[in-house]
């Protein structure tokens, strides 16, 4: 079968021919459907993660971690997953770390952690795979189709909500109808997770919301219009953002960040997401750190999911599959590419590339 691989250490990608495995007792067959591209891919393709490894005892990594898949054979003792199912299956999986012990690896204290086309396990840009049911996540609302590839970057949207519900709780301010509708939110960096924080916000009772990034296009401003999003393209200058509550950094970039500080209100809170190693320093000023104490504002990390984080992230893609699909097809407009056409994919720049296998 072919797949989608990479050699740690190298720069590229190879499409290569690898052995189909057998259904063993316990465990799924699953028939890829669709992956989903993203900038860690892409990081991957040019060598630029110094994290990345194949399994071991293998020289090779097959990619791909935003997968969508179908059950096409149970082995024995598997309950809750049939033939035909739809699942999204999982990136990380636990180690040694005590928090895996109860399915929160994303809060592994260690590095003893596998993820699926990332670090130590074989990903889902292949045509099939074996997988164990307990990293399969069901999705109930079939008629999704395509769109519930979006899960595995919507669940760390998620996860972000749910560090920012524990962060306000040292300081929540809502309005005077008990509602989140006046606060403010700013998010740094309008890409595919960008917007789905958008719409997880917008779900929560958000309505102002202003996101920027660097390159405007045609994908970004019309997500933007259809979720009431005001956007804009700062074009390598400064966002000059102020008066706001929340403050989501996508893009890992220092001086973002520090702006975001800068223009928070007191007791705001400052959600960091992005990851860019490549971002250029920037000088962290005795005043910015005054101001993080005199403005009593909490700053937090997030990074991957739960289960749990998977499952919300379904339950918001079909509300908002019902409420207005247009938003969700507008991620995946002319983005579905074949295997061959992998390089393709990952020049694309629109919100989403997928693959469809």
């Amino acid at each position: 079968m072919r797949a989608v691989a990479v050699t740690p250490g190298k720069e590229g990608f190879e499409l290569i021919e690898v052995p189909e495995s057998p259904v063993v007792k316990g465990k799924v067959k699953l028939k890829t459907l669709y992956v989903g591209i993203c900038g860690t891919d892409k990081a991957i393709v040019n060598n630029a993660l110094g994290f990345v490894r194949p399994p071991p005892g293998e020289d090779k990594l097959i990619i791909g971690h935003e997968g969508l898949a179908k059950v096409v054979e149970v082995g024995e003792g598997v309950e809750g997953l049939k033939e035909g199912d739809f699942v999204v299956p999982m990136v990380r999986r636990g180690g040694n770390c005590f928090h895996s012990r109860f399915g929160r690896q994303d809060y592994c204290e260690d590095e003893s952690f596998v993820e699926a086309g990332i670090r130590g396990l074989h990903g889902f840009q292949r045509e099939y795979f074996v997988d164990e049911p307990e990293y399969l996540v069901r999705v109930k609302d079939q008629d999704l189709g395509v769109f519930a590839v979006l899960t595995e970057p919507m669940k760390n949207v998620m996860k972000v909500i749910e560090v920012l519900q524990h962060a306000v709780a040292r300081y929540y301010e809502v309005c005077e109808d008990s509602t989140l509708s006046c606060l403010k939110a700013v998010i740094a960096g309008w890409g595919t997770e960008g917007a789905l924080l958008a719409m997880a916000l917008k779900y929560l009772g958000v309505e102002e919301i202003t996101a920027f990034s660097r390159e405007e296009s045609e994908e970004k401003v019309k997500v933007a219009e259809l979720l009431n999003v005001e956007y804009f393209a700062t074009k390598g200058g400064k966002a000059n953002v102020r008066d706001f509550h929340l403050f989501f950094d996508m893009t890992g970039s220092p001086e973002v960040v520090v702006e975001g500080v800068e223009g928070i209100r007191n007791n705001g809170v400052v959600v960091l997401f992005g990851t860019n190693d490549r971002a250029p320093s920037h000088e962290l000023r005795a005043e910015v750190i005054t101001k993080v104490v005199e403005k009593n504002l909490t700053i937090v990390g997030s990074v991957d999911g739960s289960k749990g984080n998977y499952e919300q992230a379904l339950t918001l893609i079909s509300y908002w599959y019902a409420r207005d699909k247009r938003v969700l097809e507008y991620f995946l407009e002319g983005a579905i590419y074949a295997p061959e056409e992998f390089g393709e994919a990952l020049k694309h720049r629109g919100l989403k590339a997928v693959v469809k296998w």
